[in-house]
């Protein structure tokens, strides 16, 4: 209820446990998401204009978890075609995600310190040292790709 350009509420609030099956729980938590997102969490009145995202914010939004991945894949194919800036932003957000589950993979191995490129969630070169990686990324990427590839400092 509006009081002052706050949002108030007049009365008691009771707590009561609701449990929610996986499905409706995930399908809730992607709603909740998407509102934040698009909307932002509205903590006083009047609401606020609602500030227009640009694609790059969009994009990282579509690629922040699996499940985003998977229910946004079209709007994340047009937007990675409209510029370079925005297949980079892709290539990067990919390499992210799948540093999260590689880095337990090179533990798992035993391997020193290293920093590792991910492109396309295939490791495609690695070395002691990031300016090492950048130098094999400037030899082996395509003309003005090198730096599309996410660098993963791996440190077990």
């Amino acid at each position: 209820m509006p009081f002052e350009d706050q949002i108030v509420y007049d009365g008691w609030i009771g707590v009561k446990n609701i449990i929610f099956g996986g499905s409706l729980s995930t399908d809730i938590d992607d709603e909740y998401e998407e509102a934040k997102h698009r909307f932002g969490i509205i903590d006083s009145l009047p609401v606020p204009e609602e500030a227009e995202k640009t694609d790059a914010e969009e994009l990282r939004f579509y690629m922040k978890n699996k499940r985003n991945r998977e229910r946004y894949a079209s709007e994340i194919e047009q937007l990675r075609e409209k510029t370079d800036e925005l297949e980079q932003i892709y290539h990067q957000e990919m390499g992210k995600a799948r540093a999260r589950s590689l880095g337990r993979e090179l533990r798992e191995l035993g391997l020193n310190e290293a920093y590792v490129a991910i492109y396309d969630d295939r490791i495609i070169t690695s070395a002691p040292s990031e300016s090492e990686v950048r130098e094999l990324l400037e030899e082996i990427m395509p003309a003005g790709k090198a730096d599309h590839p996410y660098i993963y400092h791996f440190d077990p």
